[in-house]
């Protein structure tokens, strides 16, 4: 949720912002049916240290930005929101499973 919240105080603009959640959007389910189908697995130690990585990335670009400085996320978020929630999807996929949820049971 860090990083929603932080994609809403980087993105300027109505246009912009539903291109950002709609690329989360498909980056996420993206990895979902993947590791639904069993066509991806990723572990989740790795992948929970990127999610951390990129909240902290979003998080420092907030705190540069009223400093003028402008970054990646701000010029160009619907692309970092793709890239970060793949890996987002395959986290919350593997939770999913941990916690004994087992794939016949969910579509």
């Amino acid at each position: 949720m860090l990083f929603v919240l932080a994609f809403l105080m980087l993105v300027k603009g109505a246009r912009r912002l539903i291109a950002t959640v709609t690329a989360f959007t498909v980056a996420h389910s993206l990895t979902l049916a993947g590791a639904r189908l069993g066509c991806a697995h990723v572990s989740g130690l790795p992948v929970e240290a990127i999610i951390a990585l990129s909240i902290v990335l979003v998080a420092a670009e907030i705190i540069h930005g009223p400093q003028g400085k402008t970054g990646l996320t701000e010029r160009f978020p619907w692309v970092i929101a793709f890239t970060f929630c793949l890996l987002h999807g395959f986290c919350f996929a593997s939770a999913r499973s941990e916690v004994g949820l087992r794939n016949q049971r969910f579509p």
